[in-house]
């Protein structure tokens, strides 16, 4: 029995998808979600063997996901890509999936492509497959960096007919709050329409650090570093902010002596 996780933003489309699996023998669909974030938490919690996963989902993109698990060094599932768009094939491969399926696709399609999850299932080399993520991680970061010409130094927010813009060096912490993110400042709360994957490749990684799924903070307005031996770390922010983290530590603690 395979285990399938469905990830698609249109509730039609997941329908149908649904449907054409019901027919097929060993198949259990162990749920759906229809954004990125919903995918890290059900790929995190339900462990499923396979993803039906959408690059184009409205807050993480399909790429992002996989990004997201391989920082929490989440174990990645076999994963089949699909997508109305066949520009992002090569970059699907390079991340280790198994097939990709361009919409609509017919059920023959979609079985092919299952049979050849199966087939794998319990066969694969764990320790290339993991390899072949981080490579792949590595070099977008490089592709991702080289596309940036200059790093943000401030946020446009618009808020019900008025444009605000705040400086990256007046945020205390940017938070994640679903499709948005929370720009917290010591004077207020802004919400913006982004997602922290897409920030945090325009924000200068010498002052600015991604310490879990759902925040970033400056590197400046650390105080200090809660590290337990066992329990939760946490950071101790100069306004007396208090964010867990879950990942980044030592390159927090690099930065800390470096700056």
């Amino acid at each position: 029995m395979i285990r399938i996780l469905i990830v698609d933003d249109e509730p039609l489309a997941r329908e149908r998808i649904r449907i054409m699996l019901s027919s097929l023998e060993e198949v259990e669909v162990i749920g759906e979600t229809e954004t990125g974030t919903g995918a890290v938490d059900s790929i995190t919690k339900e462990k499923p063997d396979l993803v039906l996963l959408d690059i184009n989902l409205p807050d993480l993109d399909g790429f992002e996901v996989i990004s997201e698990l391989a920082a929490e060094s989440v174990d990645l599932p076999l994963l089949i890509f699909q997508t109305a768009y066949d520009q992002h094939a090569i970059r699907a491969f390079e991340v280790n999936a198994i097939d990709y399926l361009l919409k609509p696709f017919s059920r023959q399609r979609l079985k092919i492509a299952i049979e050849k999850a199966k087939a794998l299932l319990g066969k694969r080399d764990e320790i290339e497959s993991k390899a072949k993520v981080i490579n792949w991680l590595a070099d977008e970061r490089e592709r991702r960096s080289e596309e940036v010409t200059e790093y943000l130094r401030r946020v446009e927010i618009r808020d019900r007919g008025e444009i605000f813009y705040v400086p990256v060096e007046e945020v205390e912490y940017f938070q994640a709050d679903g499709n948005y993110i929370e720009v917290h400042t010591g004077e207020r709360l802004h919400l913006w329409r982004q997602t922290l994957g897409k920030l945090e490749g325009k924000l200068d990684p010498k002052k600015f650090i991604r310490i879990s799924r759902s925040a970033i903070i400056p590197i400046e307005k650390v105080a200090s570093i809660e590290t337990p031996v066992r329990g939760e770390v946490w950071v101790n922010l100069l306004s007396k902010g208090r964010l867990a983290l879950s990942r980044n530590l030592p390159e927090l603690q690099d930065l800390l002596n470096s700056s």
